[in-house]
């Protein structure tokens, strides 16, 4: 994309100031790589961010949805307009899975600044790293399932989808306001049905969870 970007790998062990920096014992402020990008318009890419803390990981709640960061030196700061912030993990956020033991469950406010996109393994990439040339990547239609008529029908489902939720008794999924922002964007933005639903909607609900929920609302 020939954005700039930093990469912050996340631990069980890495502390808030990881993210927002520190005041030195002389009293000078010690920008941190997240301050960094926040201010200069760099991708921030925080890896393996399932494996911190959600206590720590909520740190980025504000900057992520508001745009708008308090350091500790005391100076509130408005995002750059370049900034940007991706999380890569091998979960959806909600614990520990199969292999991956040492994933945290992230809270449910965390969880809801995202936009989920699961990618899968892309055998011609494979394919290109050991030398071999002639593997095809598979095909990605980002119109997929169709579009929605317009900002006015994804809103109406969505809100039928956060009635079903709460009737539910759901707990640990969020459908606030953002995932009626982040949908209406990709819609915006040229993505079909298929891709809003499964990124913006479904996210980390589990798939059975989410049929049964798909063929109420289709009702």
């Amino acid at each position: 994309l020939g954005r700039k970007f930093i990469l912050q790998p996340f631990t069980s062990q890495t502390p808030a100031s990881t993210l927002t920096g520190y005041m030195d014992a002389n009293g000078n402020y010690v920008k941190s790589p997240f301050c960094n990008a926040f201010t200069d318009g760099l991708v921030f890419i925080g890896d393996e961010f399932d494996r911190g803390t959600a206590r720590v990981t909520t740190v980025t709640n504000s900057a992520i949805s508001n745009g708008v960061v308090t350091f500790p030196n005391g100076e509130t700061v408005t995002a750059h307009k370049n900034f940007a912030a991706i999380a890569t993990q091998n979960t959806y956020g909600t614990g520990s899975v199969g292999a991956y033991v040492g994933a945290s469950q992230q809270d449910a406010s965390v969880l809801d600044r995202f936009v989920f996109l699961w990618i899968p393994l892309d055998e011609g990439l494979e394919a290109s790293l050991v030398g071999v040339h002639d593997v095809p990547s598979p095909k990605c239609d980002l119109t997929e399932g169709g579009r929605f008529a317009n900002v006015r029908e994804i809103l109406e489902l969505i809100q039928r989808f956060r009635r079903i939720v709460e009737k539910r008794s759901i707990l640990n999924f969020e459908v606030g306001q953002r995932t009626t922002i982040f949908a209406c964007a990709m819609h915006k933005a040229g993505f079909g049905k298929r891709w809003i639903l499964e990124c913006a909607l479904q996210r980390y609900m589990p798939l059975e969870q989410w049929k049964n929920i798909s063929a109420e609302l289709s009702k």
